[in-house]
């Protein structure tokens, strides 16, 4: 059982915010009016995705 949640703890759950907060990152940045990435939007970009992590617990 400790080897299932370590697993879901420190495996599972942060690939899963992950993707979460990479989807976010893209709806955020088309509301926001940002298409595709290059330069300062890299940086928006990381601001967003960065931004959501933390709000989850990573």
């Amino acid at each position: 059982m400790l080897i299932l949640v370590a697993f879901y703890w420190y495996e599972f759950r942060p690939s899963q915010i992950k993707k979460v907060c990479f989807r976010e990152t893209l709806l955020n940045m088309e509301v926001v009016g940002i298409g595709y990435i290059d330069g300062d939007q890299q940086k928006t970009h990381d601001y967003f995705f960065n931004n959501c992590l933390r709000r989850k617990g990573l």
